[in-house]
């Protein structure tokens, strides 16, 4: 029997079980939208947790550079059973985090490739993000701001909010050089070479959280795979392990499932929806019934095996 991490299908992406629990688990521990977190880990390393960045010291499921990395593990490492890594990270008087070991550095930096902590780091590191816009911005902080402060780190997007709402036509490679020089495609039109303003750099922003966020939202799989899913609250299952046809095109769940779900929808007047439920009409009922609906090839528990 193979050992291997079931890989489930999301659109194009193919993401273990490994990396989906940790996701999961992550957005329930910190109360990260599901789906914003989902959406992260496909824009930022298309759900590798080995991913390494060409340009930056950006590493594992949430590409975190190594100084922003060591000061999560200082801030919130103790809360999530990382303590002794914790203890081991010093203030500089500059205020930057120092791990005087080199060994010991070494092993805190390569945390970053296990899954489930770099989620649980990045559930926190959004909630950390969003206290600080909304204390220094204001506003609604959704999606596409909380993208803006990983992206360029709090204090950036603090920045880049700031100036866009008093020039949103001013260059974005003249405020943020650094960020440009190693972002290329973000900061400059690729056709052109012209440098991107405020509005055009938050538009890619935006667009990329949207995509992301609606890929989350279907349940989609090819290849054979295990079908997922995905609602904003973090319930995430394998509904279809029936492999498809040779045929091109995305495989669908079966008629009796859809016929299940469909009927389900149809909700007695009261049912609570919750916030931000999106397009799909679902109230937290229905997606949590269909969560309990029976998968094929499992058996229920009390059955005979």
């Amino acid at each position: 029997m193979s050992n291997a991490s079931p890989a489930y299908a999301i659109g194009d992406y193919d993401v273990s079980s490994r990396v989906l629990s940790a996701v999961q688990e992550a957005s329930r521990r910190t109360g990260v939208d599901f789906r914003y977190m989902m959406a992260k880990a496909a824009q930022e390393s298309a759900f590798r947790a080995d991913a390494r960045a060409g340009t930056t010291s950006a590493s594992g499921l949430y590409q975190f550079i190594d100084s922003t990395w060591l000061n999560m593990i200082k801030e919130h490492g103790r809360e999530h059973g990382l303590g002794r890594y914790a203890d081991q990270i010093v203030e500089r008087v500059d205020g930057s985090m120092s791990v005087p070991n080199r060994a010991a550095r070494e092993e805190i930096l390569g945390l970053r490739f296990d899954p489930r902590i770099n989620a649980l780091m990045a559930g926190e590191f959004a909630q950390d993000n969003r206290a600080h816009l909304e204390a220094r911005v204001g506003g609604d902080i959704g999606p596409t701001e909380l993208y803006l402060a990983h992206f360029l780190g709090a204090a950036g997007a603090t920045t880049f909010l700031k100036a866009q709402q008093e020039n949103p036509l001013q260059s974005a490679a003249g405020l943020f050089p650094a960020a440009a020089r190693a972002n290329r495609a973000v900061f400059y039109n690729r056709a052109t070479g012209q440098p991107r303003t405020l509005d055009e750099v938050y538009g890619w922003a935006d667009r990329r959280m949207a995509q992301g966020m609606a890929l989350v939202d279907g349940g989609v799989s090819s290849g054979g795979r295990p079908m997922v899913l995905a609602s904003h609250f973090g319930q995430a299952r394998m509904i279809s392990a029936v492999p498809r046809p040779t045929a091109v095109g995305a495989y669908a769940p079966s008629a009796a499932w859809q016929n299940q779900v469909a009927a389900l929808a149809h909700n007695t007047p009261g049912t609570p929806t919750p916030a931000g439920a999106g397009s799909s009409g679902l109230s937290m009922w229905t997606m949590l019934t269909a969560s309990a609906l029976p998968i094929p090839g499992e058996t229920p528990p009390g059955a005979a095996s």
